[in-house]
């Protein structure tokens, strides 16, 4: 999908712009590290039963947020033009062709590409806007390290400047078992914090907005449990015996410094039953 808009006053929406191939909808898995407690249980507010004062009082700051960003970054950015004029019209191109011929590492290339472009058009703003942190860097560089072992694009990032979270995309569960063991070496949680490894869902998604973000499950989402348990991991205390991967021997764990991890697909969408409400980010930004 792609989000267009048929005139400047009128809101962005997504259309389909081709048909993906079937081995990309498949196939494509994600992981998600949720960087912001505060901004995922906002996320989970707008999207749990709440009323419908509540959802636009959420939405509306959202877009007023990304709307005096992204208003900044057009009268001040010089990159942004260039974006716009030269490299989106061939970049779109390219995304069509990657998604029609089922070709995920083309299309991996191109992911990082325009996460990197964005942050790039992000620091070029005056003042300049920064988004990505240190996990989200960490989360960068652990994903192209890994891509080098393998000798191919195995693995993509993407961060939105309005994002708190950042997800890494891909193709096959040999893939997904890797990078999942990576990010939870890098980003474990410890016993001492209270949390619990997997848990059953609150009774509703409302339960699950409205509970304290450490009181929900580390790790959420689609076969956690399979997944884990092929990893050797049954509780919280097991992700310290994770070992660093061969590409990083002295990978250096940054305990308790994320919040969540949530393992998904692609397709027709995420469904509140397969990650839970609370497990999507709500956009943070700050002004440097």
């Amino acid at each position: 999908a792609m989000a267009r808009r048929t005139a400047p006053e009128e809101t962005s929406v997504a259309a389909c712009i081709c048909e993906p191939h079937a081995g990309l909808a498949n196939d494509v898995r994600t992981i998600t590290v949720v960087v912001s407690p505060e901004a995922s249980q906002l996320r989970a507010l707008a999207g749990s039963q709440t009323n419908a004062a509540d959802e636009g009082r959420i939405a509306q700051a959202s877009l007023d947020r990304f709307a005096t960003a992204a208003a900044r970054s057009v009268t001040t950015s010089p990159l942004l033009t260039h974006r716009v004029e030269k490299v989106v019209p061939a970049r779109l191109h390219a995304v069509e062709s990657c998604v029609a011929r089922g070709d995920f590492e083309g299309l991996a290339r191109l992911a990082c590409a325009e996460s990197n472009q964005v942050a790039a058009i992000c620091s070029d703003t005056a003042p300049p806007l920064y988004f990505m942190s240190d996990v989200t860097r960490r989360v960068v560089a652990i994903v192209e390290r890994y891509n080098h072992h393998v000798g191919r694009t195995a693995a993509a990032y993407t961060s939105a400047p309005l994002s708190a979270s950042v997800t890494v995309l891909v193709k096959g569960a040999a893939d997904e078992a890797a990078m999942l063991a990576r990010l939870l070496h890098a980003f474990p949680a410890m016993p001492s914090s209270g949390r619990t490894l997997l848990a059953p869902r609150l009774e509703s998604a409302k339960a699950e907005a409205d509970a304290d973000v450490m009181s929900l499950p580390f790790v959420r989402g689609l076969g956690v449990t399979e997944k884990l348990s092929a990893l050797g991991i049954k509780a919280l205390g097991d992700l310290a015996s994770l070992t660093p991967p061969p590409e990083s021997p002295n990978a250096v764990v940054w305990p308790d410094s994320v919040y969540g991890i949530v393992v998904g697909g692609v397709g027709a969408g995420a469904h509140a039953e397969d990650i839970g409400a609370s497990d999507v980010s709500e956009p943070t930004l700050k002004e440097g």
